[in-house]
């Protein structure tokens, strides 16, 4: 999908983004969310071991623009999570973890201490329209094992929206497990689903070799 929103030529001043900072030992890693969950820290300090001096710059993307802004040179990697399209881009798995609910810590299924998906029958849940529609389902559990559809809310285009959107209403998100510590708020409550599929972090990385790309590559195994 997000090939096709880029000329030929958009796709080579990417390439020579990516060149340019691998010769200055920089790299941009993008991210939306919670970069590599629990495995941050490890990770980037594996990175700075392997490449002595390396510049490491963290910037945060859309959600819909994990392969995006790849391809565009905006950064060299994306720690992303699926589904994801791998046409044009390498994925090297680095985390599972739970998917869970996020809601208003008044919501009436804030008393369960686990939650399955038949719980979700009746909630309204957050929407987007900035992200492939196979993401926006996925995430989503729609329809649901089954086979009922899901009722959509208000619209979010980002972790942030979606938290004050939870917080105030009693409209709920199925996210990652590792936005319970990262996004701890006293006005929101995570449960976990425990009969779905979980999900993962993966990092992704444009197709071309280079040095600092590899050795990310090397620290996330």
């Amino acid at each position: 999908m997000a090939i096709n929103l880029l000329s030929v030529h958009d796709q080579a001043i990417g390439v020579v983004r990516r060149h340019r900072r691998a010769a200055q030992q920089q790299i941009r890693i993008g991210f939306f969310a919670t970069v590599a969950g629990s495995r941050t820290r490890e990770i980037l300090d594996k990175l700075r071991n392997a490449v002595p001096g390396i510049k490491i710059e963290l910037v945060q993307v859309g959600w819909g623009e994990q392969v995006l802004a790849i391809l565009d040179g905006r950064v060299d990697v994306v720690f992303a999570r699926p589904p994801l399209d791998t046409t044009h881009i390498r994925a090297f798995p680095v985390l599972t973890e739970q998917r869970v609910l996020a809601m208003s810590a008044n919501h009436r299924l804030a008393a369960k201490s686990e939650l399955k998906a038949s719980d979700l029958a009746e909630v309204v849940q957050v929407d987007t329209d900035n992200v492939p529609e196979g993401w926006r389902r996925w995430w989503s559990v729609d329809p649901r094992p089954d086979g009922s559809p899901v009722t959509y809310g208000p619209l979010v285009h980002g972790v942030d929206e979606m938290l004050e959107v939870v917080a105030t209403s009693d409209v709920v998100a199925v996210t990652a497990e590792s936005l319970v510590a990262a996004f701890s708020r006293q006005d929101i409550v995570y449960r976990p689903i425990s009969d779905i599929d979980p999900t993962q972090i993966v990092l992704i990385t444009p197709l071309e070799e280079r040095v600092t790309i590899n050795a990310l590559v090397h620290a996330v195994r």
